[in-house]
């Protein structure tokens, strides 16, 4: 039995009826088309490379968590916001990102050292330290606290979770440095302490040739010391106990009698002068400062368990540095 072969018909080509003209004109405009969709598809992975993934960008690693440039950014905002960071020069503004990332360290570092040991700020605690910086007395209602607390997420650019983060782990600190002011003795041994802090190494190295030729320690401080003592006292901090200075500047004013530096610390080059050491009572000042050195070097022994890592790169400061600028032109 024979079988019979199916002609198969071509496709009709919807092109084939045009004329040369049209069908050109038609081909033309597809063409354009597609350039154009490649081209957005162009922009949009530009934007994306550009603007989005940067900020998704890790610059603050600390225990088990992240935080972002966005993260950041928004900090940064929120500190200029509240007059925290000045732009009255690109170092001074620059000092200022840097410093808000240190905060971002050691806030996250007092709330994971209190999570690991059961410290906790309740949210009435939170709501306390709220209402403090919104200024408003502790006896103000959460309705009244609401429309103030708006104004400021708005003004500072943050989200309230953020915001309630701050103050937990302000909260959390105060509890911290309480414990250690309980600790603190009613007497410690001192040091008659002189100090000049300097930013570079090379100004502290000429500074200290200057002392050891004889020149005045107290009109080198006035004049060239970046230390809160440096114009209001000349470098004299006086009586200081034991504990409450920075680790490296402790360890040359108690185990070098007379002078001693440059001491390279992450605050800067310090020249200490030793002039004495006694026991002597502690006043209310000097044992907040020995509490507070005590805390802060909890702090660091608890982020270096932690594993902190900051990598804000010299590219991001920049771009932050710019954004806020902007925001202030």
């Amino acid at each position: 039995m024979s079988r019979r072969a199916r002609a198969v018909s071509p496709r009709p080509n919807p092109l084939a009826d045009l004329d040369p003209e049209r069908r050109n004109a038609v081909l033309l405009v597809g063409g354009i088309g597609a350039v154009v969709l490649f081209a957005l598809a162009l922009i949009g992975y530009g934007y994306y490379t550009d603007r989005i993934a940067p900020n998704r960008t890790t610059v603050l690693e600390i225990g088990d968590r992240k935080f972002d440039y966005s993260f950041l950014e928004r900090r940064v905002g929120a500190e200029y916001a509240e007059g925290n960071i000045q732009t009255t020069s690109s170092e001074v503004l620059a000092a200022g990102i840097i410093e808000t990332l240190s905060l971002i360290d050691r806030e996250e570092t007092v709330r994971q050292a209190a999570r690991k040991e059961g410290l906790v700020a309740t949210q009435d605690e939170v709501d306390a330290a709220i209402k403090e910086r919104l200024g408003l007395t502790a006896e103000a209602t959460r309705e009244a606290m609401a429309p103030r607390l708006r104004s400021q997420l708005l003004t500072l650019g943050l989200p309230l979770s953020e915001y309630e983060e701050i103050a937990r782990a302000a909260v959390l600190e105060e509890k911290y440095r309480s414990r250690y002011a309980d600790q603190v003795p009613a007497q410690a041994d001192h040091v008659d302490l002189r100090i000049i802090q300097v930013g570079s190494k090379v100004t502290a190295d000429s500074i200290k040739t200057r002392l050891d030729n004889g020149e005045s320690f107290a009109s080198i401080a006035a004049a060239e010391s970046i230390h809160p003592s440096g114009r209001g006292t000349a470098g004299e901090l006086g009586w200081v106990p034991r504990g409450s200075q920075i680790i490296p500047v402790e360890e040359a004013a108690w185990d070098h009698p007379g002078l001693s530096g440059p001491i390279e610390t992450i605050q800067g080059f310090f020249i200490v002068e030793n002039r004495g050491q006694e026991t002597r009572d502690l006043t209310d000042t000097t044992k907040e400062a020995v509490a507070r050195q005590s805390l802060t070097r909890f702090l660091e022994s608890t982020r270096e368990e932690l594993g902190a890592n900051p990598t804000l790169s010299p590219r991001q400061l920049q771009r932050i540095a710019s954004s806020i600028v902007q925001r202030g032109s």
